[in-house]
Formats: C-alpha cells, sequence, structure tokens
C-alpha cells in the first residue's frame, strides 16, 4: 500500500516539475537552443519555476490546497502537451533509477530539523499569506528556507506532509539522470570521469534521504555547475555550447567569477530582454520577502539587517550579530571546545562553566581563536566527514589506475580551473567550515577534477576499465541498498498500512504540550517545556496549528497588529537578547 502511495505521488511530482520545466525553458526560447537541454535539466529548471512561484504567490494569499491542487494540475497539463518531447529522450535506464528512488523514499523518518522548523515554516505558509516580523516569532522561520518553499507548494490532501522526502527523492531522480546521460553523451574523458566520482560519492552518501532537504539539493546543483564551468573550459570554440552552458549557470547560481573568462557571451545573455527581467525579478522577490520576515536582506547576516527604528517589524540588528556569531563559531568548533574546556558531557551545559569564567562566550571564541580554532575543529565529527569525502575519492582513484596501463602520465589541467576550485575551497574554510554547508561540494569536487584530470588518458572504452567502474557503482549502491535495508523490519506486518513507510508526526496535546493566549486578540499556540527534559533543548512546534512558538520566546513579541490587511509582529531586542545569552540552543 506505501509502496503504491510513494509511486504515485513521487510520478505526480516528476510530471509536474518537467511539466514547469518545459514552461521555464520556453521563456527562454529566443536566446538558447532548446535541442541542447536533458530531461534532467528541465526538472532543474521546473523546481526552479516552482520556487518562484511559491515566493510570489505567498505575498498574497497562503499556499493552501486551494493553490497547490491547481499548481501541480496545470504542471501535468503542461507535461501532457508536450509528452512527445519527453517520449523519445526518455531511456530505459530513467526506470531503473526511479525504482531505486522508490526505494530510498520509503522512510518514517523525517529530516532532524522537521519539528523545529521546517514544518512549522511550511504550516505557515499553508495557513497564512505572508507576515512582517514572522522572526520574532522564531526566528528560524526566517532563514533561508528555499527547498521548503518548493515542498509546501507540492503538498496535496492525503499526501499531505507526509511524503515530502519523496520529493528530495524526486530532486535525486533528475540529478541521477544528470549523471546517466552526461556518462553515455560525453567524449572527454577527465569528464567522464568527474561524472563517476561524483556519482558514487552522492550515491554513497545520500542513502539517509530524510537527511537530504535543504542543503543536500544546493551542494547538488554546485556539482552540476562545477561540472558546467569545467566543459565551458575545456570547449572554447562553439559559442553556441557556450552561450547554452552559461545559461544554466547563471540561472543555477551566481558564479560571477565566470564573467572574466566569458563576459562576451555574459554580456550578451545579460542584455537579452528575457534572461535580463529574470536576474532583476529572482534577487527582487527574495530580497523584499527576507526583508517583510525578519527586517534584513539575508538574516542573519547583521550588516545586511535595517534598524528597527525603520523596519519596526524587524529584528534587531544586534539579535543578528548574536545569532550569526553562534552560527560562525558552532562552524568553527565552539561546542568542542566548550566540552573540553568546560569539562562538560553536552554542549547544552555550556551555561555554568561560561558563567563561571571557564569558557569563553563565542563572540569572545571566535576573536580569540581567529586562527586556532582549527584544532577543536579537528577533534569533531565534522573533520571525520570531510576526511571520509577525500578517502572515497582517493579509493576509486587507486582502483582505476589499475586500468592505466602507462603509468606516466601529461597531467593538463587548466590553471584558472584548478584556482577557481581550490579557492572554493579556501573560501569554505574560511566562511563556514562545515561538511554540509559546501564542504562536501568543495572537498568532492576539488578531489574529483585532480583524480580525473589525472587519469584523463585511460581507455575508458577498455573491458577493463569498464569492468572496474562497474564495480565502483555497485559497491556504492551495495552500501546505500544495505543502509536501508533496517528500513523493512516490520514491512510485512505493516504492509497494507497506509503510512507505514511515510513520515510520521506524534500528535501534540493540548494543555500538556502546548497552550493557547492571545496577543492583541490573534490566536498563538505556546510550546511548553518538556518534563524532564534539558531546558537548554529546542522546544519543537512540530505540527501545532500556526502561529506557535517557543514558551521561552514569548517575552520577544510585544504587539501585533493588522495593516493594509497584513499581520505585523513586532518584537522586544533586549529581552531577545537576553534570552538567547542564556538560550543558544533553543
Amino acid at each position: 500500500m506505501t509502496f503504491l502511495i510513494i509511486s504515485i505521488y513521487a510520478i505526480i511530482v516528476t510530471i509536474t516539475v518537467l511539466g514547469y520545466g518545459l514552461l521555464f525553458l520556453n521563456y527562454f526560447k529566443k536566446i538558447i537552443n532548446y535541442d541542447q537541454f536533458n530531461i534532467s535539466e528541465l526538472g532543474f529548471f521546473g523546481f526552479y519555476a516552482l520556487l518562484i512561484f511559491s515566493v510570489s504567490i505567498h505575498f498574497f494569499i497562503p499556499i493552501n490546497f486551494l493553490v497547490t491542487i491547481p499548481i501541480i494540475f496545470f504542471g501535468v497539463i503542461f507535461f501532457l502537451f508536450n509528452y512527445k518531447f519527453f517520449y523519445k529522450n526518455f531511456s530505459s535506464y530513467y526506470l531503473l533509477a526511479f525504482l531505486y528512488v522508490i526505494y530510498i523514499s520509503f522512510n518514517s523518518e523525517g529530516h532532524p530539523d522537521l519539528g523545529w522548523y521546517h514544518l512549522p515554516y511550511m504550516n505557515y505558509l499553508k495557513d497564512f499569506k505572508i507576515i512582517f516580523g514572522i522572526a520574532n516569532l522564531n526566528d528560524y522561520l526566517s532563514f533561508a528556507q528555499n527547498w521548503n518553499d518548493i515542498l509546501a507548494i507540492l503538498r496535496l490532501p492525503l499526501f499531505d506532509f507526509h511524503t515530502i522526502n519523496i520529493v528530495s527523492g524526486v530532486f535525486f531522480l533528475f540529478f541521477l539522470i544528470f549523471i546517466i546521460d552526461n556518462l553515455r553523451q560525453e567524449n572527454e574523458t577527465s569528464l567522464k570521469l568527474f561524472l563517476l566520482l561524483i556519482l558514487v560519492f552522492s550515491i554513497s552518501k545520500y542513502h539517509k534521504i530524510y537527511e537530504f532537504a535543504g542543503h543536500a539539493p544546493p551542494t547538488i546543483l554546485g556539482f552540476i555547475i562545477l561540472f558546467y564551468i569545467i566543459k565551458l573550459t575545456i570547449n572554447t570554440k562553439n559559442n553556441d555550447f557556450i552561450n547554452n552552458n552559461l545559461f544554466k549557470i547563471i540561472i543555477f547560481s551566481s558564479f560571477i567569477l565566470i564573467f572574466f573568462l566569458y563576459y562576451k557571451f555574459f554580456l550578451k545573455l545579460f542584455f537579452s530582454k528575457s534572461i535580463f527581467s529574470f536576474i532583476l525579478l529572482i534577487p527582487i522577490i527574495i530580497f523584499l520577502k527576507n526583508i517583510i520576515t525578519s527586517g534584513c536582506f539575508f538574516y542573519p547576516i547583521y550588516w545586511t539587517c535595517f534598524p528597527t527604528e525603520i523596519f519596526s517589524w524587524g529584528i534587531s540588528p544586534d539579535f543578528s550579530k548574536a545569532r550569526y556569531e553562534l552560527a560562525a563559531a558552532l562552524a568553527k568548533g565552539w561546542s568542542f571546545y566548550a566540552l573540553s574546556e568546560g569539562n562538560i558531557s553536552d554542549r547544552i551545559l555550556y551555561l555554568e562553566p561560561l558563567n563561571n569564567g571557564l569558557i569563553l562566550n563565542v563572540s569572545d571564541y571566535l576573536h580569540t581563536y581567529k586562527f586556532s580554532w582549527i584544532k577543536y575543529w579537528l577533534i569533531s565529527g565534522d573533520s571525520n566527514k570531510i576526511l571520509n569525502n577525500f578517502l572515497i575519492i582517493f579509493f576509486c582513484f587507486i582502483i582505476l589506475l589499475f586500468s592505466k596501463k602507462n603509468k606516466k602520465t601529461n597531467f593538463k589541467i587548466s590553471k584558472k580551473l584548478f584556482f577557481f576550485f581550490f579557492l572554493n575551497i579556501c573560501l569554505w574554510i574560511y566562511l563556514t567550515p562545515q561538511s554540509i554547508y559546501g564542504g562536501n561540494l568543495v572537498t568532492v569536487s576539488f578531489a574529483g577534477l585532480l583524480a580525473s584530470f589525472y587519469l584523463q588518458n585511460i581507455n575508458i572504452q577498455n573491458k577493463i576499465t569498464i569492468s572496474i567502474i562497474s564495480f565502483l557503482i555497485f559497491i556504492s549502491l551495495f552500501y546505500n541498498i544495505s543502509r536501508n535495508l533496517e528500513k523493512f523490519n516490520n514491512f510485512s506486518s505493516n504492509l497494507f498500512s497506509p503510512y507505514f513507510g511515510l513520515i510520521e508526526i506524534e500528535k501534540s496535546k493540548r494543555d500538556t504540550d502546548f497552550q493557547t493566549i492571545y496577543i492583541d486578540g490573534y490566536e498563538i499556540q505556546v510550546k511548553n517545556k518538556i518534563a524532564g527534559r534539558h531546558e537548554g533543548l529546542p522546544d519543537f512546534c512540530s505540527n501545532i496549528k500556526m502561529l506557535c512558538m517557543p514558551i521561552d520566546r514569548l517575552g520577544c513579541v510585544t504587539k501585533i497588529e493588522n495593516n493594509f490587511n497584513y499581520i505585523f509582529i513586532k518584537g522586544n531586542s533586549k529581552k531577545c537578547n537576553e534570552m538567547l545569552k542564556s538560550r543558544y540552543f533553543y
């Protein structure tokens, strides 16, 4: 029963996304070669189009089922009107990839942060149009939520949030199709090997589809963008080829460094009316949304925040700075510093050693350990994840080396390309040294680049090479599938259960788990503390009806009013700052 539900919803999402991808591409048909785009790229464009629709619609109305049903209906219609395009480009490999995605999407767990702010954010989108100052209710609701914006516009009755893992699976499906198509069509050995290494890593890494949401889609798009950049560096003669690949990079990213390599083609695209209007549209709606929800261009980057004297509903720059410094310190090993120097067993116990002067607060830590934070980062689990990334690529490299008859090699790689990939690593180490926030992307792509160019002279058609490649793909699949077998322990006894294998959320009880209060006539659900649980742990609103907030943030909201038929939530900066100092993790 569950497999049927998963399959039906996966087909609906896939068709809908492809429909909007084709609609998106038709908008630019005057400036690009339509035939040079494959099905996977249409899928990514479709997700992008749905993101634009979701953010834009929410300015005016809630994204409830009255909105999502027509959105999905028209996506299916767009697909059916153009089914011949998809039919002629269909491959049997796609079906195998689809079945694999269905397999890994069978999971009753949601993302670790689902109850914290993912689901509350989606419920906020469903029940309310955009709210000025929603960050005062829970500032996590103003963090970058683009993936959840997409999930919100794909919610349907019956399926609801229970199937959001499947949307992640469909995104991964398009990535697998992208790899498969380019492996079959690409002539450059170095590019084929680069794709192979990315494929082996991705299959091995993303076996937990419920952890996919949020950070994995940007990582996957990053791999694709870097692949386009390598192709541009290798192929510099075909103008139409360069034009199309630059278009893809512009849409998927803001890698402005390519401007200096291909400025003529970049300018040609930029001054096209359709692409120019699109380039202006995206930042405008994203910036406007951020200003409305938090009073910042990019919360919690504090220097992009306006004083509350200008936007009364906004988060204060002081609070934003404290949140930013916390995120930066955690990325640079503060948790392990607190455990080591504070002699505590859990980071949520930091307050006592902090008050006793045994450890520094996050702001002082960043200034004191400006460069030496690396010693604490190295003992964190994140450093092991980065090491594993290199080991996976190195293992593949050593195995592939056996197919190289001549051990000497003519190692040729563009200096600009090497510098660009190396610069990515340097920026990541300086800004956000965490595996999920760019670390997986920059380390795997850099190692993959070096390995693939070193092995660029091997015969990719050789039987030994083909056998080795098949072996590497097999062991990554075997590892992934074996890690997912545990989900099927009670499969036979729950065969006909409609939600077994789909995300389940425990229902919250009024007066026990939460209480209802009124602020200026607006109903607010307040999440209570859980008995026996450390007060430093976060309080999840989970699937409690919005508007919902953790009990510790009650002092952060001072006033709620209605202006021009929009809700404005105003905060108390002083109380919020005091709360954050004693509740780093809430």
